[in-house]
């Protein structure tokens, strides 16, 4: 007796795989390897025990059907995929959740288990992030004096998808994440001779909080242009509770003000305690780096249940991703607007910043004056950078005097300490300063 099974999956991925796998007619080693494999393949060897006499066709069907027609509407695989996903959202509601370790799908043989979690799929991935995450954990407890537990309330999953979206400003955007974008601090600290002002406002240390709270002009058109596209996300599909709303607007207005300050959690409901404790401990400021603490998927989750799914986010992840990507695209624009003000194109602000480095770069130099052999004291040709200044060279030529002299004006300085040769400038520094000529 022959019968026909039809399958109606709403992943047309997944019908392609099923297909392809009944189509083989050699086992593929590698395969097993695939994303959710031990499902596939117990599907596929079910099938055919049955043989010759079972005709499989698995279809995709269309997913929320019922979100536009009533259900009575609808055709039977469409409403059979309702109730599939009604069925669904219930079991994930339910303690099973949380469940990390799958059962072993009969045909399976193995399969792998980390920190007390089943992997299904990724596996190259997953066994490179047990082997280099405990250490970046540290890292990040280390760089945000976080206590050990608080790492724990960031979404990861989201944090990596909201990163995944800016792959072509990779560099820039993972010194920005651990707060070591090149700023005025960090460039002075490499090279002495750079400035560690803000270039907009002139505030003497320039470090990548203060990108965020500068009081420049410029800064504060683009915190109003921020706060508008916000707004425009609260009425589309990205809206939310309008508490969650503005738990958002205050902590992040208290970044563009310099505010580390934690918000007080007893001004608001009880429900979104936990939310204010966690970002508290996080740090506001990291919501512009992708970090968002667990409660804020579950209290969009809570307030979109029943939602229209055409119309708004019901997954706290898709939500926070989508806000999240917004901020860190905003934060791209600032670091480019700072670039240019650092970078200036007006030929006076580019001349007045290469007269201070190159000012900087001179004044080592000739700290050595004293210092060189008497054989190299023609590499310092004049008796005070004023005087070499004065000469009429571009600010361009000095610049490269200075990149080729101090290598060999540091290297004679050590050989004459190294030898205890003194330097016949030294000897007459002390001559005029006895008064003998």
């Amino acid at each position: 007796m022959s019968f026909t099974l039809r399958h109606w999956i709403d992943n047309s991925g997944l019908v392609r795989r099923i297909t392809a796998e009944l189509k083989r007619q050699y086992p593929d080693p590698y395969s097993t390897l695939h994303p959710d494999w031990d499902v596939i393949q117990n599907l596929v060897s079910t099938m055919q025990l049955f043989g010759e006499a079972c005709s499989y066709k698995a279809q995709w069907v269309k997913s929320h059907q019922d979100a536009n027609r009533p259900a009575q509407e609808l055709s039977l695989a469409a409403r059979m995929n309702c109730e599939a996903d009604t069925l669904a959202g219930e079991f994930q509601m339910m303690e099973y959740r949380e469940r990390a370790e799958v059962p072993l799908i009969a045909g399976s043989g193995a399969h792998l288990i980390i920190a007390g979690a089943t992997i299904t799929g990724r596996y190259k991935q997953a066994i490179r992030d047990a082997l280099s995450l405990p250490s970046y954990h540290i890292y990040l407890e280390s760089r945000f004096q976080w206590e050990p537990t608080v790492r724990q309330s960031v979404h990861w999953e989201s944090y990596r998808r909201i990163i995944r979206s800016f792959r072509s400003s990779q560099a820039t955007v993972v010194k920005h994440l651990h707060g070591i974008a090149p700023t005025g601090k960090y460039a002075n600290r490499y090279d002495a001779h750079q400035p560690s002002s803000c270039p907009a406002c002139n505030h003497d240390m320039e470090c990548n909080d203060h990108l965020l709270s500068c009081p420049a002009p410029s800064r504060a058109k683009w915190r109003r242009e921020n706060r508008r596209k916000l707004y425009a996300m609260r009425q589309g599909k990205t809206s939310t509770d309008l508490i969650l709303w503005q738990i958002l607007e205050q902590g992040l207005a208290r970044v563009h003000r310099g505010d580390t300050s934690e918000i007080d959690a007893t001004e608001y409901p009880e429900v979104y305690r936990e939310l204010l404790r966690q970002q508290n401990k996080l740090g506001w400021i990291q919501l512009y780096r992708g970090r968002w603490a667990c409660q804020w998927i579950k209290l969009h989750e809570t307030w979109s249940a029943d939602r229209d799914p055409n119309n708004i986010y019901t997954s706290g992840s898709d939500w926070v991703s989508a806000v999240g990507r917004v901020l860190l695209a905003s934060w791209l624009e600032l670091w480019r607007i700072r670039n240019e003000e650092r970078h200036s194109r007006d030929e006076a602000n580019q001349a007045c910043t290469l007269r201070t480095i190159v000012r900087s770069q001179m004044d080592e130099i000739y700290s050595y004056r004293r210092e060189v052999r008497p054989v190299d004291q023609d590499l310092i040709p004049f008796v005070s950078v004023d005087e070499h200044m004065n000469q009429g060279t571009s600010l361009e030529t000095l610049q490269d005097w200075c990149s080729d002299t101090y290598p060999a004006v540091l290297a004679s300085a050590q050989l004459a300490r190294q030898f205890g040769v003194q330097n016949n400038a030294r000897i007459e520094d002390y001559l005029l300063a006895a008064g003998i000529t």
